[in-house]
């Protein structure tokens, strides 16, 4: 909910990092939150991290134990590179709504 009642279409993905989630304004308020309308509830509106990230993909649901499955996974496959160095913690997103079948569910899981 938001202070002018505004419906908004249910973006993805869905960054989940360090236990809180994070989603996804529609484009138009991209570059001015001013122009946002203020939320209701203790959610708190910020311009996202940009840069350079490395990810995996996988199918299924993304439990915790699942996520921190392929972020080792994914921290290790960057630490054995000679190119790259994990420069920030992993976080995961996910692109499906609840009701997705496991089978045609798409996550990913990230880091610096």
């Amino acid at each position: 909910k938001n202070k002018r009642d505004e419906k908004m279409a249910m973006t993805t993905p869905v960054f989940t990092r360090a236990g809180q989630m994070e989603f996804v304004l529609p484009e138009a308020y991209w570059k001015d939150l001013g122009k946002a309308p203020a939320p209701v509830s203790n959610v708190e509106l910020t311009y996202g991290e940009g840069g350079l990230v490395a990810a995996a993909y996988y199918g299924g649901y993304a439990t915790k134990d699942e996520v921190e499955r392929r972020s080792a996974e994914l921290v290790e496959a960057i630490n054995a590179s000679e190119d790259y160095d994990v420069a920030g913690e992993t976080y995961s997103a996910a692109y499906n709504d609840p009701f997705t079948p496991p089978w045609r569910r798409r996550n990913e899981v990230l880091v610096a």
